[in-house]
């Protein structure tokens, strides 16, 4: 498995020599959303520390992917980090090539530290001092899993709403007693994003594409995960006032503008 930088995957446009830009991810697929005016690439670095959690990493990445491919634009660039630049092994023992060490990223990228089992990983003072000094400058942090914990340990959840995977929560406490996560799949607020393992990370990048481009395309995009789309498929957009999910949804009817294969569900 490679990183966004690795040479030979089709469909990329190149954009420069800058690591954040050069290349981005465009596949090509049957399905089609036109977005009239799509705006800026949004671009995202993922920082892996060692046993991190592959189907938190790959929900996140994949949900980008999509967007780029349905609307045939580059929505989202994507570069993978790791402390040294060395390949990174998973909590299932699959090794990620990255695309580099972590090094300084522009304020308008989102940083997240992608963790797992091992909680004292996401707390090496490297990792820390990424988060830190990125949020510091303007730049938005987050965590997937247990990523939150570097968060933590830089300081950056005294005074919002976090979470992480909720078999972690009770090690999470003991550690930071004076922190208490909230037990949502995810939270966005302001400039820091956590959210659990596995699917979690789906929802939360649903959200942000959501926020981005609108509920209709951010359902189109949750379509893809779908085996049934004869039920409606609903987008959590975020926490409302009550504290509740907000949650949109669009049903297979609409979902015919996506591709004619859909117009008789």
């Amino acid at each position: 498995m490679t990183g966004a930088g690795r040479p030979g995957s089709a469909g990329r446009e190149t954009m420069g020599n800058n690591p954040y830009t050069q290349q981005i991810l465009v596949p090509h697929g049957a399905a089609h959303f036109p977005l009239a005016a799509p705006g800026p690439t949004r671009r995202y670095a993922f920082l892996l520390v060692p046993d991190f959690t592959i189907l938190a990493f790959s929900s996140a990445i994949d949900t980008l992917r999509i967007a780029n491919q349905l609307s045939q634009r580059p929505l989202y660039q994507w570069t993978v980090y790791s402390a040294n630049g060395a390949p990174v092994a998973s909590s299932s023992g699959v090794c990620v090539v990255v695309d580099g060490a972590m090094e300084e990223v522009g304020r308008d990228v989102a940083l997240f530290v992608c963790a797992g089992n091992d909680i004292d990983a996401p707390c090496a003072p490297g990792i820390v001092a990424a988060v830190a000094r990125h949020h510091r400058f303007g730049g938005m942090v987050g965590g997937l899993c247990t990523g939150a914990l570097a968060l933590a340990r830089a300081g950056l959840l005294s005074s919002g709403r976090f979470t992480l995977h909720w078999e972690n929560q009770p090690a999470f406490v003991e550690r930071f007693p004076h922190l208490q996560p909230t037990p949502h799949q995810f939270e966005v607020d302001d400039r820091v994003i956590t959210c659990g393992g596995g699917a979690a990370a789906t929802d939360m990048i649903l959200s942000m594409i959501a926020r981005d481009h609108g509920a209709a395309f951010a359902t189109a995009v949750a379509a893809k995960y779908s085996a049934d789309l004869h039920v409606e498929i609903g987008v959590v957009l975020g926490r409302g006032p009550d504290g509740e999910d907000e949650v949109v949804g669009v049903g297979a009817t609409e979902l015919s503008r996506i591709h004619p294969a859909l117009e008789h569900l």
